[in-house]
């Protein structure tokens, strides 16, 4: 059986040039091409090498040239490399658009298709499913804590294993069955699209702010409005499913929190909260036990949204959350992910 497996979306932009494709588009075309970039020696003129690297992830950075930065790790060099440690090793870079730009301009020109720059990659039904797995190989591998590339595999050795996994796609797609390799819980919120479960974790989206919106735990301000030394922050959501027992889904869970690494010190108070030891937990089990007490446990639903947040705070949500330009959240109670949320909880009680 012929199984039609659908182009991925980064193809579309190969008839186009590299000035036709926003950043993010020709970031695609660039992952998804396994597209290898020579970047001239001028860019690293202590080093006097040129480098051929491979653009593993992307996103926009605002303090960057031209607004995106692109993660690439570095293949080979000519001449040879060796660094302080006299020895191969391998590199990463975070380049600006400008620099990705300038580097295909010098080595194709201005007039080049992006598939004429790089080959047409459209290798039919095998070609496709090799994509589609190789995607999720890079998308896991790239997006590790911390940003980095720990590993990288050679191409001989992620190709031997495509071969025996395409089957596997295949007898997927036929029964109708997820992949295994597919994250069962989103990473973020943009992970959501695409996912035969979207539809569920935009459900859940959907009921977690339209409750935070009902606990008062944001006022619509200007962006005008925001004092001098503040600055507004992004949130992001993190995902949960509940399930019973015996392992059947009960809930989709989505929680917004505040994106806390960007809070600048003096933009909030103590951030200390008392915790208990585990060993406190287990004396209290242990005395408990000896004078037959009965022991109670429970969970305050959203507990950091109890209390006020007395600073000054400003988010903005993500995706089609977002309030238009000009527009800010301003926090009126401690979102989850803010430093200081677990102090004034505590405070609180």
């Amino acid at each position: 059986m012929v199984h039609q497996l659908r182009t991925p979306l980064w193809k579309d932009a190969g008839s186009k040039t590299v000035k036709q494709v926003d950043n993010s588009t020709l970031a695609e075309y660039l992952i998804g091409s396994e597209a290898k970039i020579v970047l001239p020696e001028s860019y690293w003129l202590k080093d006097k090498v040129s480098w051929t690297t491979q653009c593993m992830d992307h996103c926009e950075n605002k303090r960057a040239k031209r607004n995106h930065t692109f993660k690439c790790v570095i293949l080979e060099s000519k001449p040879r490399y060796l660094g302080d440690t006299a020895g191969a090793s391998i590199y990463e870079a975070e380049l600006s658009a400008w620099h990705i730009h300038n580097a295909l301009m010098q080595e194709h020109g201005n007039h080049k298709t992006l598939d004429e720059m790089f080959g047409d990659k459209t290798r039919g039904i095998f070609g496709l499913a090799t994509d589609r797995l190789c995607s999720d190989v890079r998308n896991t591998a790239a997006r590790m804590p911390g940003g980095k590339i720990r590993r990288q595999e050679s191409s001989d050795t992620i190709g031997a294993a495509m071969i025996d996994m395409i089957w596997t796609v295949m007898a997927c797609d036929e029964h109708g069955h997820q992949l295994a390799g597919m994250r069962p819980v989103p990473r973020s919120y943009y992970d959501i699209k695409g996912r035969p479960d979207e539809h569920l974790w935009m459900e859940a989206c959907d009921k977690e702010i339209k409750k935070l919106f009902e606990m008062v735990t944001f006022s619509i301000v200007d962006e005008s409005d925001i004092p001098t030394g503040h600055k507004s922050i992004n949130c992001c959501v993190s995902f949960k499913i509940r399930a019973d027992s015996d392992g059947n889904i009960l809930e989709y869970r989505a929680q917004c929190n505040a994106d806390g690494s960007k809070q600048e010190v003096g933009s909030y108070g103590d951030t200390f909260a008392p915790t208990s030891k585990f060993s406190c937990i287990r004396s209290i089990c242990a005395i408990a036990a000896q004078e037959g007490l009965t022991l109670y446990q429970f969970n305050v639903k959203r507990a950091f949204l109890l209390a006020e947040c007395k600073e000054r705070v400003y988010i903005n949500l993500p995706g089609k959350y977002r309030l238009p330009k000009g527009k800010v959240l301003q926090c009126r109670r401690l979102i989850y992910g803010l430093k200081q949320a677990a102090h004034g909880w505590n405070q609180m009680l």
